[in-house]
């Protein structure tokens, strides 16, 4: 099956969670404006992006990478789940990207190995570092550390009840900076999910 047919096998149930330029029909006007309002906070905060690394952890189907690389940054995804790889892979294709940028990698960020000299300008854990906390929370907390010592900065978005087991979003912060090297936060506003998670930057 070549890439553009795999694409279009898509649905609104398997692809329509974030937007996908190539598939626009897949994903609700609603959504497409919640992951616009978050690049926006996010290039609120980082300025002019060129030259910049970023470390996209979860990428889902890509949407900040190319974003991202777009606007001249160089980009690596983590993405745990093959299909959803399979599907940032092809979308690398058929919008005409260079293999090595945006870059993605089919690994749990568990076990991402970053070398010595490797550093990231920014960092996104967008909706998925729960997901690692409720499968090993001290494995959790050593690779935040872990990625946290080889960045600048850290964009994090959560449910507050899975994984940290905080009873509200604004307990989010105290939590990271208490188990992490993670020392200092601003809130940058609502991302997207549901119960109105806040959006946060985290850095040392």
């Amino acid at each position: 099956m070549s890439c553009e047919e795999f694409l279009r096998s898509l649905t609104k149930e398997n692809g329509g969670y974030q937007p996908i330029e190539y598939l626009p029909h897949l994903t609700s006007r609603k959504r497409k404006g919640d992951y616009q309002r978050m690049l926006k906070m996010i290039l609120d905060f980082c300025g002019d992006v060129r030259d910049k690394h970023i470390l996209d952890i979860g990428p889902c189907f890509g949407y900040f990478s190319f974003e991202l690389t777009k606007l001249g940054a160089y980009t690596t995804g983590v993405e745990h789940n093959k299909e959803r790889f399979d599907v940032c892979r092809c979308l690398s294709e058929v919008y005409g990207f260079d293999p090595s940028n945006p870059k993605f990698i089919n690994m749990d960020i568990t076990d991402y190995d970053i070398a010595p000299d490797e550093r990231y300008h920014y960092v996104l854990l967008l909706n998925v570092f729960h997901y690692v906390l409720e499968q090993n929370q001290q494995k959790a907390w050593g690779t935040l550390n872990r990625v946290a010592e080889a960045s600048e900065a850290m964009f994090i978005s959560m449910p507050h009840q899975r994984g940290l087991n905080a009873r509200f979003q604004n307990e989010i912060p105290e939590i990271v900076t208490s188990k992490s090297i993670l020392t200092d936060f601003k809130k940058l506003g609502t991302g997207r999910g549901r119960g109105g998670r806040h959006f946060y930057v985290f850095w040392k």
